[in-house]
């Protein structure tokens, strides 16, 4: 009889971890997808100026957020959103672009994510150097 009390015991523990662990990567998916999707606006606006420069003058390029269960990576479920002509729709990048223009769009998707590791390998050399300057002083 007391190893069925120790057993419910147990479960009623188990249960309040698990609960509490539910919250805590609840918490920690909202956190991670309010970053991303800060970054995902200053990346839109990337993208866009770059198709601007490729000759997609009225290109609308966003990201889209649903959400999906949580996993290691966060629960966002992220897709690419496009529209290349003034007063369509803005759908899926996947079933809107032709090939030319999907061809542009990731020549502007890559771009704007070599330029953003540019400027942080250059805002990392930058903190270094100021660092070291720091130390000889």
């Amino acid at each position: 009889m007391d190893s069925l009390s120790s057993y419910k015991d147990d479960s009623e523990k188990l249960q309040k971890q698990l609960e509490l662990e539910k919250k805590r990567l609840a918490e920690i998916c909202e956190t991670i997808s309010k970053k991303r999707q800060k970054v995902a606006q200053v990346f839109s606006k990337s993208v866009q100026e770059k198709l601007f420069e490729l000759d997609i003058k009225n290109a609308v390029f966003k990201v889209n957020f649903d959400k999906k269960e949580p996993s290691t990576n966060g629960y966002d479920l992220i897709e690419f959103m496009f529209c290349a002509n003034e007063g369509e729709k803005i759908l899926p990048l996947k079933n809107t672009a032709s090939g030319g223009e999907l061809s542009r769009v990731l020549l502007a998707i890559e771009l704007s994510s070599k330029m953003k590791m540019i400027k942080q390998l250059y805002l990392m050399r930058l903190t270094r150097v100021q660092a070291e300057q720091q130390v000889k002083k």
